[in-house]
């Protein structure tokens, strides 16, 4: 864990099952004090302050993002029945749920994958779902008491055509089989303070959405040496620098 001027302030370096150990990362947000919430494949959300130590940790099943407002509420997603989100007070205590899930599927296991999503959150308290795996590309916006504010489908170009067809070939072929999982539409989304818009991954290219949902701009993202690079964690920085992580 580093401050702003880039020193380090602290340090998770155990992998395990231990109250402070991380087995897993999935996610992580950061909120206003500081402090790291984790979504970790322990089958836990641990919160972490700026120099490491173990704050608070709950319980969640199969934990996939994480997502903070302002007033220190956590916003965890995962693998959705009833709320696309569950909402959790500052001492982990579960304070309800937003969001419905789709109806994309007759059989309830594939139609919480296709439900499962990224969270955004802005300056404002607007709350952006991301679905990973539906197959028309669907991002969501919700006010910060969980009201649906706008759903937005993005067009082919907007996102790669050949992850739409990778992801439909694999659902299809997970139906036949009976597996569950997929191919990611969307693997990673952010919200940039400066210009007031969303960034969504898809494969190996970045799509920045204004207020209304629309596409500002498309960036393609390549390695030094021009080999692809796909991101499944992207930060925008105030210089519109994009940091990710990424294969």
């Amino acid at each position: 864990m580093f401050s702003s001027s880039g020193i380090m302030t602290g340090r998770i370096s155990s992998a395990g099952m231990g109250p402070s150990d991380l087995l897993y990362p999935k996610d992580l947000a950061v909120d206003r004090k500081g402090n790291a919430i984790v979504a970790d494949a322990s089958e836990k959300v641990k919160v972490f302050s700026p120099h490491a130590k173990l704050l608070f940790s709950f319980p969640f099943n199969r934990p996939d993002h994480v997502g903070v407002l302002s007033d220190g509420r956590i916003l965890v997603s995962g693998f959705p029945k009833d709320f696309l989100m569950s909402v959790f007070g500052q001492n982990g205590m579960l304070q309800g749920g937003i969001g419905t899930p789709a109806k994309a599927d007759d059989q309830p296991s594939f139609n919480s994958v296709l439900n499962m999503g990224t969270i955004a959150v802005d300056s404002d308290d607007n709350i952006y779902y991301a679905f990973r795996f539906m197959l028309t590309p669907t991002i969501r916006k919700y006010s910060a008491s969980g009201t649906l504010v706008a759903e937005w489908h993005l067009k082919d170009g907007e996102v790669l055509k050949q992850i739409l067809v990778a992801a439909r070939k694999e659902y299809e072929k997970n139906k036949k089989s009976g597996s569950y999982g997929g191919v990611p539409i969307f693997t990673a989304a952010t919200f940039d303070e400066d210009s007031k818009t969303l960034w969504v991954a898809s494969g190996v290219q970045l799509t920045e959405l204004d207020g209304s949902g629309n596409v500002v701009r498309i960036v393609k993202l390549v390695r030094p040496d021009g080999r692809p690079l796909s991101a499944d964690g992207i930060v925008v920085d105030s210089s519109l620098d994009i940091l990710g992580r990424g294969l």
